[in-house]
């Protein structure tokens, strides 16, 4: 594609000029506008929140909590069922951050683990409680991964090296703005 018309090298500003200037070429700029306008959306509640953020992650990095359901895994305990409603609370809190954002509106492969992470009773099958406790670990270590890299690169990392950031590239792949 001609640098010229590439979208993701265009400053906001200039992708609005040529929206409004070239009708033509609005179908190539929409779509980029419209992301990076949720970015900046994602950014800014991130900032206004981020004492929710920590607050979730203080408790998501809790060992003594986090390094018992992995215990209660081997042994297992249906304790590990607990940690779903964690899971939930992350996930709850990153679909709050960007206006009417729902579970899938996320990319297929974080609500495929979310939703196959969440939503279990506690089962008495030794094959479905593997099943179960394997899928509710995997959604809670990937939503736990995506509030720390929330933090990191959307709170903590200043702009200019957010926008060169793989782990801020993660964040906007799992949102789909990337």
């Amino acid at each position: 594609m001609n640098e010229s018309l590439n979208p993701k090298s265009i400053p906001l500003h200039e992708l609005e000029r040529r929206i409004r200037e070239n009708p033509e070429y609005q179908h190539l700029f929409q779509e980029e506008h419209r992301k990076r306008k949720l970015q900046r959306a994602l950014i800014a509640k991130l900032q206004e929140t981020k004492e929710q953020a920590y607050s979730l992650q203080q408790e998501a990095e809790n060992d003594r909590y986090i390094d018992d359901r992995f215990y209660r895994f081997y042994r297992n305990s249906t304790k590990v069922y607990d940690i779903q409603i964690l899971t939930t609370h992350i996930v709850d809190y990153m679909q709050s951050l960007i206006d009417d954002f729902q579970l899938t509106n996320f990319h297929p492969h974080f609500v495929t683990i979310i939703q196959e992470g969440t939503g279990h009773v506690p089962a008495s099958q030794e094959d479905v409680y593997i099943q179960d406790t394997r899928a509710i670990l995997e959604a809670f270590f990937h939503a736990k991964s995506a509030l720390g890299s929330l933090i990191r690169y959307g709170i903590e990392l200043p702009s200019e090296k957010r926008e060169r950031a793989t782990g801020w590239f993660s964040i906007l792949t799992i949102y789909q703005l990337r």
